[in-house]
This record gives structure tokens, C-alpha cells and sequence, in this order.
């Protein structure tokens, strides 16, 4: 739970309440998975043709890229796509579908297709421009695929051959036939199908993954990389994928120019408060925050709901660590998740900090039992 945690976290600084309200049912497939998502098998894509077809939609697909500062705009000529009625995957903000290529909807295609994407749609509403939203969604991509260019000739600089090469997979802003809206379609992001076990390794809000071996490894050192490359200035971030290729990146950068979930220097700063650097790290010999931008004290993490006081209230029972004290009186349900609040937790001043708004149930126990005898996480409402 805690890699959606971090994104959910990220769309709330940036959206606002608006990030928590569902979008409305586009029609009757829509409104049951939508409101009672009934996940497909990750592997529904294969199968039978006529299997196939039932599982999904036809309509018409356009291309969609940006030049410049311009808005999008169709490349080439339609395309007949099979769009799965119900997703495969869900995080925090958004459904995952299969998507094919009609043409190669065949029964020789039906065990692999060079035409397959992952659709995403978000689950909320959001306040700004759907082509806004993913105008700065290719952004991302792109940059991030300058970065593991970066990464990758550095790696074969200090010839390190035991790390696998880095690579995002393509990623696409398609315009997609709908004759439930208004406007007659609607637009989606879309990327590469990653076939394998697929693991978020960092996310947004300072989420490090140090359980997946040498792929959180690499994750890790390309994230500090990209700060090191930039000269301080950005960190790709939201690394996930199966291996070493990924996709779905994000970037925090000082000028926060990549979109709402770019959360500029805090973003940075959370990223570096969990990151313990490895032995790849070292042999790139990257540079520390400190060594960038002085070694000036890091603020206290503030609350989610005014971003002013600092975080010191832990919703029991699903341990999110989002509130200041003021914030949390009279409050009944999480701002992050939205369950039903039991209790809220008082967490000490020197605990605050941690930049994860996720807290595990072994990080609470160490809070309340200290080798002082003095307890710094204790019951306040409940």
C-alpha cells in the first residue's frame, strides 16, 4: 500500500480535495468499475480471438504529440484499438487497461502483439486541463529517457558491468473515440505493456523500496544520479517497472516545471531523507545535497491539509502520518486514504521529519517505546 500512498500524497499537495472526488460513471461498464472495481487477471490479454473481443471494446485511437510549447496534436491517421472494459492493475490515482491493435487481434497475435499499451485513467477529478495533465505526463518521459542515457554512458565510464542498463519504455497521449462525452472522445496516456513482475522502487514522497534487491539498487543510484547530472536542479523520481525498465516517471525540479506532481525542493529533500547511498552510488561518486546547495537544516515535513504546521498526528488504523495538531481536531477520516479514523496518534517534534506519510507498524512501536523510557507517540483522540 504504501507505494500508492506516495502518489495519492504527491496529487493532494497538488490538487487539493478536488484529487479525492471520483469521477463520474461514463456508462454502465464504467460505473461498476469505477466505483467497484472488479480487477481483471493481469494476463486477460491472452486468449482465444473471440475470448479477447468480449473482454473489450472497439473504437478509434489517435496518436497524439507536442511541438514545442503547442498543444497537442494528431499524428497520422486513426487507429481501430480493442480497449479492455475492465483494468488489470490500480494505484492510488488510476486504473491500468489493456489496450491492442484491432489489426493485430488475430489468432497468430493473440499470445503477443507489437501493438500493446497500458492504458491509464485517472479515478478523480482534477481542476486542470486533461491535456495539461498529459502534456506534462510526456514531459516526464522524456526527460527521464535523457537522464538514463546520462546514467547508462556513466555506468559504462566506471565499468560497472554488473548493472543492467536502464531504459523507460515509450509513452503515448492518446485521443480515444467515446460517444458518451460531449466532446465525443476523451484522452488517455498510454505506455509500452511491460511483461514480467512488475514493482514500484521509489515513489514521490520520499518512498525508497530496499526489499527488491539489486533493481531497488540501480532505482535508487539513478534517482541520486539525475540529481547529481542536473547540477542539483532536478530528481526523477516514481521509479517502477519489472527490472530495469520502467516507466510512469516523475520529476521534481527547483523551478517545479513538470507538472502538479512536481513538488520542487521538498520533493528533493524527501527523496534524500530516505536514500541511503550504495556501493553504485559511490563508484559514480555523486554528489550529496549539502555539497549543492549548503548544508542548511531541512524542514520539518508539514501537514497535508494546510502545509503549514509540521506533521505530527498519525491516523490509527491505517498509520498515516499527514496532520498538524490543529488540523487533526474534529477530524474523522484520513485525508490521504479517506478510511475512517479510530484514533489519531500524537507523534514527538524530533519523529516529525520523516518524510514517508506511511508508517510502519514496527516504525510506531520503536515511536512509542524509546531507550529514554519516555514515550513519543501516544493516543490523543479517539
Amino acid at each position: 500500500m504504501q507505494h500508492k500512498v506516495s502518489t495519492l500524497h504527491g496529487s493532494l499537495l497538488g490538487f487539493g480535495e478536488e484529487a479525492l472526488t471520483r469521477v463520474p460513471p461514463k456508462d454502465d461498464v464504467a460505473k461498476h468499475v469505477a466505483f467497484n472495481p472488479d480487477l481483471e487477471p493481469p494476463d486477460a490479454w491472452r486468449g482465444s480471438a473471440s475470448e479477447l473481443r468480449s473482454r473489450a471494446r472497439l473504437c478509434w485511437a489517435w496518436l497524439m504529440i507536442q511541438r514545442g510549447e503547442d498543444d497537442l496534436r494528431a499524428c497520422g491517421d486513426a487507429r481501430l484499438v480493442y480497449l479492455h472494459h475492465q483494468p488489470f492493475a490500480q494505484g492510488a490515482l488510476r486504473y491500468a487497461y489493456h489496450a491492442r491493435s484491432a489489426h493485430w487481434y488475430s489468432e497468430d497475435a493473440a499470445s503477443g502483439s507489437r501493438f500493446h499499451l497500458v492504458v491509464k485513467e485517472s479515478k478523480f477529478v482534477a481542476k486542470h486541463r486533461a491535456e495539461d495533465v498529459h502534456k506534462f505526463f510526456l514531459q516526464n518521459h522524456r526527460r527521464a529517457q535523457e537522464f538514463a542515457k546520462a546514467f547508462n554512458a556513466a555506468i559504462d565510464k566506471v565499468r560497472e558491468s554488473e548493472c543492467s542498463k536502464v531504459r523507460f519504455v515509450p509513452a503515448y497521449v492518446l485521443k480515444i473515440s467515446d460517444e458518451a462525452q460531449e466532446a465525443g472522445c476523451r484522452y488517455v496516456t498510454a505506455e509500452r505493456y511491460i511483461s514480467g513482475n512488475y514493482v514500484k522502487l521509489n515513489g514521490n514522497d520520499g518512498f525508497v523500496d530496499s526489499q527488491s534487491g539489486q533493481a531497488a539498487e540501480v532505482a535508487a543510484a539513478f534517482s541520486h544520479f539525475t540529481f547529481h547530472d542536473s547540477g542539483g536542479q532536478e530528481l526523477c523520481v516514481d521509479i517502477q517497472g519489472v527490472g530495469t525498465t520502467w516507466t510512469d516517471p516523475q520529476i521534481h525540479s527547483l523551478q517545479k516545471q513538470f507538472g502538479i506532481a512536481d513538488l520542487g525542493r521538498r520533493g528533493i529533500d524527501m527523496f534524500f531523507m530516505s536514500h541511503k547511498c550504495g556501493p553504485l552510488c559511490q563508484k559514480l561518486l555523486l554528489s550529496k545535497p549539502g555539497s549543492l546547495h549548503g548544508d542548511e537544516d531541512r524542514p520539518r515535513q508539514p501537514c497535508v491539509v494546510c502545509l503549514d504546521g509540521p506533521r505530527r498526528m498519525l491516523c490509527q488504523p491505517c498509520r498515516h502520518l499527514c496532520l498538524c495538531e490543529a488540523c487533526a481536531v474534529g477530524l474523522h477520516r484520513c485525508p490521504i486514504c479517506r478510511d475512517p479514523t479510530t484514533s489519531i496518534v500524537w507523534v514527538a517534534d524530533e519523529q516529525s521529519g520523516v518524510s514517508s506519510t506511511y508508517i510502519r507498524e514496527s516504525e510506531l512501536d520503536r515511536m512509542r517505546h524509546v531507550d529514554s523510557g519516555q514515550q513519543t507517540a501516544k493516543a490523543v483522540f479517539g
